[in-house]
């Protein structure tokens, strides 16, 4: 993606990231071997430490983000209560939203002052800093002092301050991948049939030889999947905060990428692997090219946003259930835990409780993987030891476990290795961290200025970026519209608050 946070873009990359960010955990160094569920002692003592039949009756509704409705939601709904109640004497409401209507439906929501309980926010959905800022969202370090204990064991404490907007915590991670290295998926049936030495990837370049066999003897294949892979990473920029600077730059620069050589750079490769036929014609029109590609089958390589452990077990599913193998081509950097979070509503009339629910969610394996899986023997399978097979066509499978909790509760998926957990809680802790880690960019004094480069990328980003527009043409012309859209006014007041961030920290 480049300079601005587009939409269009966005969902792209949040597809992808959908996919991938599911696989991470927990750092206390457990590792969970089956799934068991917390003692009602542990779990929840309720509020003052009272027990949960001591407490009052509640009802809290949940609202959150997943792909597509879910037949049986109904069904894991009752079995969830049938837990949260026991436990804590609170009603769970499941009110999920579908797709791409989630952050529509939360924005009206929140701006009629509407009662609700929870909420899923992120930093690039229903954004996380943006509505805590505004008092969307209940502050709580002393909800998690009090109702709380096993939170701020989830994951180290130097974690939780990227969660704090103004020095306050307003949302519950759940704990997940956390690091980032770029890569990239392949078909392994493609790579053994080729004899791609999968060590001598090193950039996307790389890939041109494999490519060009699969386009002469493999003529229903498109060899490259993704439609927008500018990634700032891969070409000397700190990308993995909201400061895009090239690394080494000790004046601090902010960049526009768009303005730069690097990405002319790379929409010239984009350009020349489209005109070899290395990415599929209509790309740039599809409405979904995961749905229309990928699920197929139909594609042999494509972006890997996160390249964590397991994650190639993992995507099968949206690869048309075809094996596949990874390779990563830059080195873990710490991405932060704010790309996934449950946030309590400043309408709740039950704060307290709704934080007991979090901290119950996020320690109790039993309702953890009873959300985020469903049912056992209806939904899905049990194949080993803290292993299971999702039935998709079950009637629940939204695939989103990230969503509901500390992923680290839950079972792995079928072919993933026993220590994926493990391997990523080391990517997690071991990754490189941005000298501009918890700088957070305030959108509010430019937001005319993000909605009109918005609209400029809606018009030129897929084409552009998937190399159907030439550059020698349009970029000139995307250039002069993200002027036109107040782009240089946007740059400047994203410098000028990191540049207050950087003397805040002298």
């Amino acid at each position: 993606m480049v300079f601005m946070k587009r939409k269009a873009a966005g969902y792209v990359m949040a597809g992808l990231m959908i996919a991938a960010v599911a696989l991470s955990g927990c750092s206390d160094g457990t590792k969970v071997n089956a799934p068991t569920s917390a003692s009602p002692s542990s779990a929840a003592s309720g509020e003052g430490g009272a027990a949960p039949d001591r407490l009052e009756p509640v009802t809290l509704i949940w609202h959150y983000f997943q792909p597509k409705a879910q037949p049986d939601l109904q069904l894991v709904e009752d079995a969830v209560n049938e837990i949260t109640q026991t436990k804590i004497n609170a009603t769970i409401k499941l009110q999920p939203f579908d797709g791409g209507e989630y952050e529509d439906k939360m924005n009206t929501i929140v701006s009629a002052g509407d009662n609700f309980d929870i909420a899923f926010t992120a930093n690039w959905m229903f954004n996380y800093s943006n509505n805590a800022n505004k008092g969307a969202f209940v502050p709580l370090d002393e909800l998690i002092e009090r109702h709380g204990p096993h939170l701020k064991t989830m994951m180290p404490e130097w974690m939780w301050e990227d969660t704090k907007v103004q020095g306050q915590i307003y949302g519950v991670p759940t704990y997940q991948i956390a690091a980032k290295s770029v890569g990239i998926l392949l078909q392994k049936r493609f790579v053994d049939k080729y004899k791609l030495d999968l060590g001598t990837i090193r950039k996307y370049e790389d890939l041109e030889p494999f490519f060009a066999q699969l386009k002469e003897n493999e003529p229903d294949i498109v060899p490259w999947g993704t439609r927008n892979f500018f990634s700032g990473s891969l070409y000397g920029f700190d990308d993995d905060t909201a400061a895009k600077v090239r690394v080494g730059d000790s004046s601090n620069t902010i960049v526009d990428y768009a303005f730069t050589p690097e990405y002319e750079a790379y929409l010239r490769l984009a350009r020349s692997w489209y005109e070899k036929g290395y990415i599929h014609p209509d790309i740039a029109t599809m409405k979904n090219p995961e749905e229309e590609l990928l699920n197929k089958g139909l594609v042999a390589a494509a972006l890997d946003p996160t390249s964590k452990p397991g994650g190639e077990v993992e995507e099968r599913a949206k690869w048309g259930n075809n094996e596949l193998v990874s390779v990563r081509l830059t080195e873990p950097t710490f991405t932060g835990v704010t790309s996934g979070l449950n946030a309590i509503s400043r309408t709740s009339k039950n704060p307290e409780r709704a934080l007991m629910f979090l901290d119950l969610v996020n320690s109790d394996s039993e309702l953890y993987n009873l959300l985020s899986y469903g049912i056992e023997g209806k939904h899905y399978a049990v194949t080993g030891p803290n292993a299971i097979r999702i039935d998709a066509s079950s009637g629940y499978a939204p695939n989103v476990p990230w969503v509901m909790g500390s992923v680290f509760n839950g079972y792995l998926l079928e072919g993933q290795a026993p220590d994926t957990w493990e391997r990523t809680k080391q990517m997690n802790e071991s990754a490189k961290v941005s000298s501009y880690f918890g700088f957070t960019f305030n959108e509010e004094p430019v937001l005319t200025e993000i909605a009109s480069n918005d609209a400029v990328w809606d018009k030129y980003g897929a084409g552009l970026e998937s190399g159907t527009l030439d550059p020698d043409k349009y970029l000139p012309e995307l250039r002069d519209k993200l002027k036109q859209a107040g782009s240089e006014k946007l740059l400047l007041e994203k410098q000028n608050q990191l540049n207050e961030w950087l003397k805040s920290r002298q």
